[in-house]
């Protein structure tokens, strides 16, 4: 008797951006637009070394702090022994994003009142606090061209016009300075 086919469940083209951010647009995984149950919980390991790796290289904060990050991706991994591996491998991931934003919120005895405005607070045991350099800034600044029109014009037309009242060997600094007189309002809405 022939063993039946694995079914196939359609790969979401968000998915596949992200996979194609993570291993590349030439990958295996980018490519596949489908998947068996197998090959999911396959591609969701790779996701998660790979979230440990830049957890590695990126987050640099006392021990417990480690160790509850590293716990968060360890029960994503471990959900994935599970028959029905989803909502424990969103649970790690949601545990993770929780934990990386300061710590992990125990809400278990809140009775049905109000929420206090500190609820949301994760900074009980640490804080984040995100800066950027000027170099930064400029990355920055290219990326939200992706994303919404910040500035009146193309992102490199900027730089041109800099470069051209400015010349080539102006920093990145200088070029942020300018641009927060040239135009404010981007620099505003940006920074």
């Amino acid at each position: 008797m022939p063993r039946e086919a694995a079914a196939r469940d359609q790969v979401p083209q968000v998915m596949r951006n992200q996979l194609t951010r993570l291993f590349g647009a030439r990958s295996a995984e980018a490519r596949k637009a489908t998947r068996t149950e197998a090959e999911w919980r396959r591609t969701l390991r790779a996701i998660l070394k790979e979230l440990d790796r830049y957890r590695r290289a990126n987050v640099h904060t006392d021990s417990l702090h480690d160790l509850l990050l590293m716990g968060a991706l360890e029960s994503a991994k471990l959900s994935l022994d599970d028959e029905s591996f989803w909502p424990g491998f969103v649970e790690g991931l949601a545990r993770f994003a929780l934990v990386l934003m300061g710590d992990y919120p125990d809400h278990t005895d809140r009775r049905g009142t109000a929420k206090s405005t500190t609820y949301y607070w994760l900074r009980a045991s640490r804080s984040v606090h995100f800066s950027q350099n000027p170099a930064q800034k400029v990355w920055a600044l290219r990326e939200a061209e992706n994303f919404r029109h910040l500035l009146p014009k193309a992102f490199w037309e900027v730089e041109a016009e800099f470069h051209q009242q400015c010349g080539y060997r102006a920093s990145r600094r200088q070029f942020v300075d300018w641009l927060r007189t040239k135009y404010p309002l981007a620099y505003a809405a940006m920074f």
